[in-house]
């Protein structure tokens, strides 16, 4: 973030804060938990936060953001305050959480938000999530029986694909 300030090069740096890390919530790892953003401040960098389960505020915010940076006032630092819904990996049942806090951001999920707002505005029905619904259901069962009734592959296809095959023009043996 500091040379990226130095320099003014056209960044955004995006932080997804959730509120928590492995095992305890930013309240009680971090002294500015509630104002992430401000960290920036250290870089003269414009920093800003968006509530990071409004579909459309962060559209916005990020159009506004993306067309300053392009037009060369340097990088931006944006924090989205979000929520994670689960623990931070299959380790971690996120036992320390309290229920009230997981339904109240279950309550803010931005897929049901992003719906209603879309059915409020005219811009989609109830109907046509149906269908979307349908249809996202039915490909995976086929993506799924797919799977099952494919061969297993063989074990030398695991080493296919991972690496580039050497170049032997110009490099000594």
């Amino acid at each position: 973030m500091n040379l990226a300030a130095i320099w003014k090069l056209p960044v955004i740096f995006f932080c997804e804060h959730n509120l928590y890390g492995m095992g305890a919530s930013s309240q009680e790892t971090l002294v500015m938990w509630d104002s992430l953003h401000e960290m920036a401040a250290a870089y003269g960098m414009a920093r800003y936060e968006v509530d990071g389960n409004d579909v459309i505020a962060v559209r916005s915010l990020m159009q506004k953001v993306n067309a300053e940076v392009r037009a060369g006032t340097g990088p931006a630092f944006i924090v989205a305050k979000t929520y994670r819904l689960r623990g931070h990996s299959v380790a971690d049942p996120a036992n320390y959480r309290p229920d009230a806090e997981v339904e109240y951001w279950m309550s803010r999920d931005p897929i049901p938000r992003f719906r209603d707002w879309l059915t409020e505005e005219g811009i989609a029905t109830v109907e046509d999530f149906e269908e979307i619904d349908a249809s996202v259901e039915e490909e995976v069962v086929q993506a799924a029986e797919f799977g099952e009734l494919s061969p297993w592959p063989a074990p030398e296809a695991l080493y296919e694909g991972v690496y580039a095959d050497r170049p032997t023009e110009g490099i000594p043996a």
